[in-house]
């Protein structure tokens, strides 16, 4: 890893070279769609926008199995509001191998959830950072001001602009009875009436939310 030669999977945009390094993908227009998410968050300004023009637009992003029998076969998917964030957020498409990311931290472990304990380490703490290794779509600068600008547009818990936490007992426990989806709690200021919503599809897609109810019903006879 301190090398820059160890690739456990392949992002978006990338596929294994001959010498087990990784190339940019071969097919031009998963190239074209992996630039387009770079160029429409630079011309909207937030990822909310970003990611809503591609569900608009019908836009999808070019996949690549990566084990099975299928192991390299293109499909073709809408992509998830997550997996923009994080091709925004990963220095590989600015040129740079990265290690040590998301390190294991006992402490987030979920009974039950083997892939979880993972966290964010800012990159002070990364394992390694190696600059111009491999391929890139964007420049080191503009993968910068994208960090930047996701740090300035965040509305998550500990930033500076999050509403507070809702007071609600059932955040991502009670779950939806058409879908089966955890709902989350919503509308999280003090003077707002805190719903449980199902909005998954609708968050990670843009497409249209499932239902929601007052959160004070059900946590009353909780």
């Amino acid at each position: 890893a301190r090398r820059g030669e160890l690739f456990t999977c392949v992002p978006v945009g990338y596929v294994r070279s001959a010498d087990g390094g990784i190339a940019l993908d071969p097919d031009e227009q998963v190239r074209a769609a992996v630039s387009l998410v770079f160029a429409k968050f630079a011309e909207l300004g937030s990822l909310t926008k970003a990611h809503a023009y591609f569900a608009a637009n019908g836009v999808q992003l070019g996949l690549r199995v990566y084990k099975g029998p299928g192991k390299g076969r293109l499909e073709w998917r809408r992509p998830r509001r997550s997996a923009l964030y994080e091709m925004l957020r990963h220095p590989i498409y600015a040129g740079a191998y990265a290690y040590g990311r998301s390190p294991f931290d006992p402490t987030r472990r979920v009974a039950g959830k083997p892939k979880s304990g993972r966290r964010n380490a800012p990159p002070e703490e990364w394992v390694c950072l190696l600059r111009d290794a491999v391929p890139a779509y964007i420049p080191w600068e503009q993968y910068k001001a994208n960090r930047r600008r996701l740090a300035a547009n965040d509305r998550g818990p500990g930033s500076k602009k999050a509403t507070g936490r809702a007071p609600t007992l059932l955040n991502g426990i009670v779950r939806c009875g058409r879908c089966g989806k955890p709902m989350t709690a919503r509308n999280a200021r003090a003077s707002a009436n805190p719903r449980y919503a199902c909005d998954w599809e609708s968050r990670e897609y843009g497409g249209p939310r499932c239902q929601g109810l007052v959160a004070a019903y059900p946590d009353r006879l909780i």
